[in-house]
């Protein structure tokens, strides 16, 4: 084994062992190594630089901007929200029809965007078809890659075998040379799976349910929510939300008022206190005993927590994720 063979084994196996710890970007990882190439001299700059104009990179970045461009422009929302409502409840309609869409984007674009615009809609379909997502995300996955072997443009390797050949003098293949063999082995998958390997794959429950005693044990929302009875001779009555000072003063949130005996959630600041409300609120359990005289209300202290479903015809509780790019950051 000679000095050069050697020293591209270590860079290898040092990107590899970078890529399974996760604690760099992959991206940056490769730009690693094409400089420990380059500064070893076991390329030339002309050598390591050279990938940055070949038609295929070329090629899987404008489709990486295409997919971006679907997804930012709600085109793939429109195209996830007609599935859901041709796909039906059936678990192997549901299978079918997620791997022949995802199957049918990702032959024309990026099949991890292909995945990434229908996750969501999976994930709801599973939840109002009572599916474990497990039994249907393993199928989107699937689908996504078998979608692309059957077009030039729907998978790397494809167009790298293409510019291999153009390299070569041979004339490279065409947008739709793939697409005969591809179709075949996509036809025998779809079938396999809706009729037998949806059945050997694994089935994992969602451990958060719309029961109100799971939603208030999973955020502990008994340790900072309470109902606050008003009282005939508290000060907060006639007052508004904002008026009442309760988070200016107090640091309570109100959440929402129990009247006439129906929960009303998300009230508005200017909402009138009356005698005999419930109020919603949230704070510390020392704050709220400590300043329970001085705004004339009692705690339910007996009931505890109240069991309020989260999930109904007024509102609905969801837990959101940030993106980097919203625009109400700061």
């Amino acid at each position: 084994m000679t000095g050069e063979i050697t020293l591209v084994l270590v860079i290898l196996g040092a990107a590899i062992v970078l890529f399974a710890s996760e604690k760099i970007r992959v991206d940056v990882v490769s730009m690693m190594v094409l400089l420990a190439l380059l500064l070893t001299g076991l390329l030339t700059p002309d050598e390591a630089f050279s990938g940055f104009s070949n038609p295929a990179v070329i090629t899987v970045w404008a489709i990486y901007i295409v997919s971006a461009s679907l997804t930012h422009t709600g085109i793939a929302d429109i195209l996830g929200k007609y599935i859901s409502r041709v796909a039906g409840t059936g678990e192997a309609r549901l299978t079918l029809v997620l791997m022949t869409a995802v199957a049918i984007m990702s032959a024309f674009m990026n099949n991890i965007g292909a995945a990434a615009v229908l996750l969501p809609v999976t994930i709801s379909l599973g939840r109002k078809t009572h599916i474990p997502a497990s039994k249907l995300l393993i199928p989107l996955a699937f689908g996504s890659l078998l979608g692309g072997i059957t077009t030039l443009i729907g998978t790397p390797p494809n167009l790298l075998a293409s510019d291999a050949l153009q390299e070569v003098g041979l004339a490279p293949f065409k947008l739709f040379d793939f697409t005969p063999m591809g179709l075949i082995i996509l036809s025998v998958s779809l079938v396999y799976m809706t009729f037998i390997g949806r059945h050997l794959l694994p089935r994992y429950e969602e451990t958060l349910h719309n029961d109100p005693q799971d939603f208030n044990r999973e955020y502990q929302l008994k340790d900072y929510l309470a109902e606050m009875h008003v009282l005939p001779d508290s000060p907060l009555i006639g007052k508004t939300i904002v008026e009442s000072s309760l988070g200016e003063q107090y640091d309570l949130t109100v959440m929402g008022v129990l009247r006439d005996g129906r929960m009303r959630l998300g009230i508005l600041p200017n909402a009138h206190i009356r005698s005999g409300d419930v109020l919603l609120v949230k704070g510390t359990e020392e704050k709220m005993l400590s300043v329970r005289n001085e705004i004339g209300v009692s705690l339910d202290s007996e009931n505890g927590f109240p069991d309020f479903d989260w999930q109904n015809e007024e509102v609905s509780v969801a837990e959101l994720v940030v993106s980097q790019k919203a625009p109400f950051i700061g």
